[in-house]
């Protein structure tokens, strides 16, 4: 009887520890991930920033208009939530409905102009 206990026992050992493991690689790639979209972000704010300051210097933009941009930005796709929402439009090249924040059709491989800056 004991071999059985220590066999469950053994297996249900195994199990945990292959679930931890599991577990540690997933919070590994997810540190990774995260550390990514950080850079990401920080040099969106950079680029942001550096345009912001040379509308305000040399074209004379007000933040006010900044802001209001932004909000009609905001809004195209139905939502003020504070997020560029996808659009649907057609491929340069094949005429197919294709995502707003793809590059490259999946149809036809073309590559579209979009109104989303994409880093």
């Amino acid at each position: 009887m004991d071999l059985f206990i220590d066999a469950y026992q053994n297996r249900r050992i195994i199990e945990a520890e292959n679930a931890a493991e599991r577990a540690r690689s997933n919070a590994e790639r997810f540190e990774s991930r995260l550390t990514d979209l950080e850079i990401r972000m920080n040099r969106m704010a950079l680029a942001c920033q550096a345009l912001w300051e040379i509308l305000r210097d040399r074209g004379g933009i007000s933040e006010d208009e900044v802001f209001r941009r932004m909000e009609e930005i905001d809004v195209r796709d139905g939502n003020l939530d504070g997020k560029i929402g996808a659009e649907v439009i057609q491929c340069e090249g094949c005429g197919k409905n294709v995502n707003s924040t793809r590059l490259i059709c999946i149809y036809c491989g073309r590559r579209n102009s979009s109104r989303h800056v994409v880093y």
